[in-house]
This record gives structure tokens, sequence and C-alpha cells, in this order.
């Protein structure tokens, strides 16, 4: 189903240069600097937007009788949903506008901006509605900067957030799916800048085939976690370059559950059940545990839910005086919610020492093996 999101708001901040026709063409020329805002252009009911050399190319029925042109550079700035009626509210700098700085993308049908891939680029596509208000038309597309693609990031994961993870038809799949790439590699790194990754595809792409051994990733992926544990205090502040766990994409947090529990069942690396629990007990709602599991894979694409939940359950010690299993299955009937909200994050079970249930979980594992089931997940 459809549905409207809050995404903020955006605005022009600069500069339109019309030239007013009055009568014949052959008449007198005047170039007239106005201010964005300018009732001039805002007022005609024939605006049209599109990109010309000189920044964006202007045309609308301004003038009575007359014919107004013209062009426009300056700022596009956003604007958190959260902030978006105060008066002092933080407007952030997307990008900029400038001669030769701008070109036509492909809008999505209905759509007022999208975010996608160009030529190794990320381009912010946007029609003129967004920005001159209703009437205008035409669109226009630019690239996006290092700094504000991180903007737009945040922005996305909190979106979807809000939405409990359900599909965003404005920002681009590959794009996408580069973004949650980007996330898992910068958290199993510790990456203090990951803005090349998450706007030049390219070196994306080269990092990712990049990707360590296995095990390796899986220990430096561990110990990233438990130190923004310990860091942050609490479940409740677990972030990630200001991005809550909570709010991360699910391909990212499957790709995290897959690689814990993939080495975790050959090493029983005490660390990794560590940072397994961590992840999952910062996760809300029923749908976004589905969401999660149905993307524990190598790079986040689906698979089967259902095996996903059965590898993290095959871990869990099932004894009578501390039944991980029990308290998981509580967690989830109690612990989280239908609908996204603030709540405070309460861990999903409580750690016993992995030697205490080893010989449970090599027994659950081989109850797995010999159904098969985990040959989808190897």
């Amino acid at each position: 189903e459809l549905s409207d999101l809050a995404f903020g708001a955006f605005r022009l901040s600069g500069d339109i240069t019309l030239n007013c026709f009055v009568g014949g063409k052959a008449n007198t020329e005047g170039n007239v600097k106005l201010s964005t805002g300018a009732a001039t252009f805002l007022l005609s009911d024939k605006k049209k937007v599109e990109p010309g050399q000189n920044g964006l190319s202007l045309s609308g029925n301004a003038f009575t009788g007359a014919e107004a042109g013209g062009a426009v550079s300056g700022r596009f700035c956003w604007v958190h949903p959260d902030e978006q009626f105060r008066d002092n509210a933080d407007w952030k700098e997307l990008l900029k506008i400038e001669a030769g700085g701008t070109f036509a993308v492909g809008i999505g049908a209905g759509l007022d901006f999208s975010l996608s891939i160009v030529r190794n680029r990320i381009i912010f596509g946007c029609k003129g509605r967004l920005v001159f208000g209703p009437g205008a038309s035409g669109s226009f597309g630019t690239i996006v900067g290092a700094d504000a693609a991180w903007d737009l990031l945040e922005a996305t994961v909190e979106v979807l957030r809000e939405s409990d993870f359900q599909f965003i038809n404005n920002i681009e799949p590959t794009l996408y799916s580069q973004w949650a790439g980007s996330l898992y590699l910068g958290i199993v790194s510790s990456m203090s800048d990951i803005s090349d990754l998450i706007t030049d595809p390219a070196h994306f792409r080269m990092m990712w085939g990049r990707r360590e051994e296995r095990k390796l990733e899986a220990y430096r992926l561990a110990r990233s976690i438990i130190r923004q544990a310990r860091d942050s205090g609490s479940l409740d502040g677990m972030n990630f370059k200001g991005i809550p766990y909570s709010s991360l994409p699910p391909e990212t947090m499957g790709m995290m559950l897959h690689a814990l529990t993939q080495n975790f069942i050959e090493s029983r690396e005490e660390d990794q059940e560590t940072a397994i629990l961590l992840v999952i007990s910062t996760i809300t709602t029923w749908r976004q545990l589905f969401e999660v599991f149905q993307h524990m894979s190598p790079d986040g694409g689906k698979v089967n839910a259902s095996a996903g939940l059965e590898k993290i359950c095959a871990i869990l010690d099932d004894g009578l005086v501390d039944n991980q299993l029990s308290q998981f299955q509580r967690w989830i009937m109690s612990g989280l919610s239908a609908t996204p909200k603030f709540k405070s994050h309460e861990l999903a079970w409580k750690k016993i020492p992995v030697q205490q249930k080893n010989e449970r979980i090599t027994q659950r594992l081989a109850m797995l093996y010999s159904s098969n089931r985990y040959s989808n997940y190897a």
C-alpha cells in the first residue's frame, strides 16, 4: 500500500535572474535580480524549470502580456522533519546549483525527488514543484557530494525506521544496497570516514571485493560492536556515526548476524555470541525482526527468514536453570511491538558461559544439518 512519509522539507537559497520581455522581443531587455521567493515568478501559473548551461533555466507567464525567463543559482537545502516548522531550523546544505552543474534525470512517476546512481555518481533528481511550489513543471538533477550524501543517508534510514522498514521508492535499489553494504563495511572496520564508500560505487565495489577472510571479519565485527556498546553505555545509545543500531537497514543487520553466527558455530567465540545478543536486542518491532532474519546472508540478499530464526535458536541453551531459548521467545512476544516507537531496549536473553552449553549447541546444530535447512546459509 502507498503511504506518505515525512522526509523533511527542501528549499532553494539563492538568486533568480529574470529576463523580462515586454511586448515584442526586440524591445528593451531588462535583467532584474530577485530573491528566490520573488512573487513575479512564483505567481506564474505556467512555471517551467529545466537544466541549462547557466544552471537552471526558468520560464513562465509572470507578467501580463509578457514573457519571463531566466536562470537560478544557489544552494539546495534540506531540513529534518522534526525541525521543519521551527524558526531556527537547522537547514543542511545538500548541494549547490551552479552554471553547468545541472542536468536532466528520469524522475519516478509521481515522485517529487529521487536518489539514484548514474555513471558511478549519486544523483539527486528533483521536480520543479518541490522548490518553486505547485504548478512548476520540469525536473533537474545534480551530483550529490560526500557531505550531503551522509545527511541524505541518515534521513533515509530515519524514514525507513518510522515506516518500520517498508521500501521507499524514491531511493534506487542499487544505491540502497550500496548504502547498506557501506554501513556494514564501516562497522566491521570502524571507519572514521566512509564518505567514499557511500558516494563512489566503484570504490565501494573494490572494497566489497576485498572483504577479509571470514573468521577475521567476524572477529573484527564482534569487537567493533562490543566497543560501541561499551562507549555508549547502554543498548539505547548504541550507534554508528550517529545512526542508532535500531535504525540500521535490515540488510546491514542481516549481514552482521550472518557473519557472527556463521563463525560462532565453527569457533564458539564468546565475543561473537555477545555481539549477536547486542545486535538482536536493538530490534524493536516484529516486522523489523522478520526483515533482519530475511536478510541473514553474506550480501544482505533475501533468504528464508525461518531458517535465520532457527539458526539463532540453535546457539541458545534450553537447560532447566538458564533457559535462553525461553527467554528469547518471551522477548519476542513481550519485548517487541507492532509499530515503531521509542522504547528502552532489553537484552533478548541472558548470557551464560559458552562452555556450559556447548553440548546442547552441538546437538541443536546437528539437528539443523540433518534436516538440510542449514545448507541454505552455508
